[in-house]
C-alpha cells in the first residue's frame, strides 16, 4: 500500500511539472496593421545604416493592451519556413518606454516580422505580429540612398590619418596637412597602419 501511494505521488509530481512547463502555453498570433499599431502606441522608425542597410527601431509604452509585454522576437522567413528567430534586447532607458532595434539589408525587409509577446492570459498570451516592410517607406533598390545627406556621406573618400592602426577621424586623431578629416563614427576600421 505504501509503495502504491509513493508511486502515485511520483506520477502526480511528474504530471504537475510537465503541465506547468511553457510548452503547454497557448499563444494566439495576430497581425497588426499600421492603424492598429498607432492605436496601441507602437512607433516604428528607421534611418540609413550604410549604403544598403537600414536601422529599425520599434518603441512603445507598456500600457493598455501592451501592459503585460514580456519580450520581442525578430523572425526572418521565406513563405511559411522560418529561417531565423532571435530574441531582441529591450532598451528601457527612457522611463515608461520599451524599445527594440535591429539593422538589416533593405532588400531583406520583406522577410522580417517582429513578434511582441504579451503574457495577458495564463498560461500564454497574445503575440502581436508586425510585418516590418509595411511600416517603412524606404528606397526600393539597395543602391538608392534615402536622402541627400546619406548620399553625400557615402560619396566621401575614406582615409586614415596614419597616426594609429585603424581609421580614426577628426582633429583628435592629430590630422596633419594634406590628411583627410571625416566625421567621427563614419569610418570603417582597417588593420592597415
Amino acid at each position: 500500500m505504501i509503495m502504491r501511494t509513493t508511486f502515485n505521488m511520483a506520477v502526480l509530481a511528474v504530471l504537475l511539472v510537465a503541465a506547468s512547463s511553457p510548452c503547454f502555453a497557448f499563444w494566439s498570433v495576430g497581425p497588426i496593421s499600421k492603424e492598429q499599431a498607432k492605436e496601441l502606441g507602437i512607433e516604428i522608425r528607421s534611418k540609413p545604416s550604410g549604403p544598403h542597410a537600414v536601422w529599425v527601431e520599434l518603441e512603445f509604452k507598456p500600457e493598455g493592451r501592451l501592459r503585460e509585454f514580456s519580450h520581442a522576437d525578430l523572425r526572418i522567413s521565406e513563405g511559411e519556413k522560418v529561417l531565423v528567430r532571435a530574441a531582441l534586447r529591450e532598451d528601457r532607458s527612457k522611463p515608461g518606454r520599451v524599445a527594440v532595434s535591429f539593422t538589416s539589408d533593405r532588400a531583406q525587409l520583406n522577410k522580417i516580422t517582429l513578434w511582441l509577446f504579451v503574457a495577458n492570459m495564463m498560461p500564454g498570451g497574445t503575440i502581436h505580429e508586425l510585418q516590418v516592410e509595411d511600416f517603412l517607406e524606404l528606397a526600393q533598390r539597395g543602391d538608392d540612398y534615402p536622402d541627400e545627406i546619406s548620399q553625400q556621406l557615402f560619396d566621401l573618400p575614406w582615409a586614415c590619418t596614419g597616426k594609429a592602426r585603424g581609421c580614426v577621424a577628426g582633429s583628435a586623431a592629430g590630422a596633419g596637412p594634406g590628411e583627410k578629416i571625416l566625421p567621427v563614427g563614419l569610418l570603417p576600421f582597417s588593420s592597415n597602419p
